[in-house]
């Protein structure tokens, strides 16, 4: 077993036809699809994914609605476990699990594996304040002092 480490990194996404799933879209009901079928390499089609069900995560820092999609894939003939929460309020994922036994690398030798990846804590992030009012009160100042002043030009040279 590795010790774990901590990274950081930025992921763009396009949250309906991804095929990662760090996001998903926010407040979805159990049975939604999360992202269509696909094919990779147009040889291996992949079934549509489909929310399991709604849980509430314990977490260090409290409890969170969270969405759960837990499945299987064929790929390559070799059969892959995989587990995914995100929280419900936002889309996001908080935890992603998956593992395989008795696959084949690509040298044709065999191995098995399991990984986890979660999100420990998210009270560091960024945090967007609203500021939707101020900004559309500054935004109409800064257009309506130039145009009463050029107005106001324009009166004194007529």
């Amino acid at each position: 077993m590795h010790a774990c480490m901590q990274t950081t990194s930025t992921l763009e996404e396009n949250m309906t036809s991804s095929q990662s799933l760090m996001v998903i879209g926010a407040n979805l009901p159990n049975g939604s699809e999360i992202r269509p079928a696909y094919s990779i390499l147009d040889m291996w089609p992949m079934p549509a994914r489909y929310l399991n069900e709604s849980i509430m995560l314990e977490t260090d820092t409290g409890t969170r609605e969270t969405n759960i999609l837990d499945h299987d894939s064929n790929i390559f003939e070799q059969n892959y476990h995989y587990t995914y929460y995100w929280d419900k309020e936002t889309g996001i994922q908080v935890y992603h699990a998956e593992n395989a036994t008795d696959v084949l690398n690509e040298n044709q030798q065999m191995f098995s594996y399991s990984c986890k990846v979660e999100l420990i804590d998210s009270s560091t992030g960024a945090v967007i304040p609203e500021f939707t009012g101020p900004v559309m009160l500054l935004t109409l100042i800064a257009i309506t002092i130039p145009t009463v002043l050029l107005h106001r030009r324009k009166k004194l040279h007529i």
